[in-house]
């Protein structure tokens, strides 16, 4: 091979990495399929590999800018379709694997075709094998009625705007935790008579009971004033649940604290599958 040719293949190897290196710049399907791989991968035991990605944005500074996030989340009533406007990395790719971790901020997370402004917030990821991740989001606006497919025996016919906050941290090697406070201000909203009679278990007094057992007669909705949820994982056997109702057409003003104790340190599945929210295989 004279010297001439072993420039020749030089170059044409040197303009190959480079067309390799930039090709993701230039050619928007191959961030697209590897960002939806990437989540379809990460979420696959809530969302059974149906994520989509609608675009996904590659800047020279290896951040990244995801649009149009559609999934179906696997409930125990069935699959609920799910977007995300926007999901978007400060700072490079390759942040991923440093020891803070790659910073993310999100929006627009809510059931598809849902009004409510949904959740919008930041969280951090990391790779490899002592990964973590969390995210603090911010509940803007879910309605009930938005929501109801979550859990239909509860929800059927609910009324009402959900604002709050909602933190969740897993890690490799710690506990996981999970906060969430949520609450419905005035004029509150409307609640089927078989969410009432789901907490009656839970009462120990009998007073409170009776005054249940009426509401959750009745045929149609529960008129309520205003609301507050709150769920609190202490460690990963246990969970506490606080739930404040004011229901004034009843006279009640329910103020309901239940600490959760699970044999197996999966509190937080298990608080999932009780609700009835996500399929989930254990």
């Amino acid at each position: 091979m004279t010297f001439r040719t072993k420039g020749i293949c030089l170059v044409v190897l040197l303009l190959a990495i480079i067309g390799l290196l930039t090709a993701p710049f230039f050619i928007p399907e191959i961030p697209r399929v590897i960002g939806e791989s990437i989540l379809n991968q990460s979420a696959k035991e809530y969302f059974a590999g149906t994520i989509r990605v609608r675009e996904v944005r590659l800047q020279p500074s290896l951040s990244l800018r995801i649009e149009g996030v559609e999934g179906k989340l696997q409930t125990q009533n069935g699959a609920i379709p799910i977007e995300i406007a926007q999901i978007e990395s400060k700072g490079s790719l390759l942040r991923l694997f440093d020891p803070e971790g790659l910073s993310l901020n999100f929006q627009g997370v809510r059931p598809s075709k849902g009004i409510g402004q949904g959740l919008r917030g930041k969280g951090r990821v990391r790779g490899g094998r002592h990964w973590f991740f969390y995210a603090k989001a911010e509940v803007e606006g879910l309605r009930l009625q938005d929501i109801m497919k979550l859990n239909p025996d509860f929800l059927r016919g609910a009324e009402g705007e959900m604002k709050g906050n909602i933190f969740l941290k897993a890690h490799a090697n710690e506990e996981p935790e999970f906060k969430a406070d949520l609450h419905v201000a005035k004029p509150g909203g409307r609640l089927q008579a078989a969410f009432f009679d789901g907490i009656m278990l839970y009462l120990p007094q009998p007073q409170l009971r009776n005054s249940l057992k009426k509401i959750s007669m009745q045929k149609e909705s529960v008129p309520f004033q205003n609301a507050d949820f709150q769920v609190h994982l202490i460690q990963s056997d246990q969970i506490k649940v606080f739930l404040h109702i004011l229901v004034p057409d009843y006279n009640l003003n329910l103020n309901l604290k239940v600490h959760i104790r699970i044999d197996e340190k999966n509190a937080l599945q298990e608080l999932v599958k009780i609700m009835g929210i996500v399929k989930i295989n254990l």
